[in-house]
C-alpha cells in the first residue's frame, strides 16, 4: 500500500503516463483507495486517508 495525499491527482497522472488500474477509486469512510498493477503484475494500492475536520 501507498498513501497519498490526493489520489485523483496522482491516478490522473499516472492513467496519462499509462498505468493500467483494476478499478475506479472507491470511496468509504476511512479514504479513498484504488489498485494498479505495476510493470511486472504486482497489485499495488494507492489510498488517501480521510481527513477529519
Amino acid at each position: 500500500m501507498r498513501i497519498v495525499d490526493d489520489l485523483a491527482a496522482t491516478v490522473a497522472a499516472l492513467k496519462a503516463a499509462g498505468v493500467s488500474f483494476r478499478n475506479e477509486i472507491i470511496s468509504g469512510p476511512g479514504g479513498k483507495q484504488v489498485l494498479l498493477e505495476d510493470g511486472v503484475g504486482n497489485v499495488v494500492e494507492l489510498f488517501e486517508p480521510s481527513r477529519m475536520a
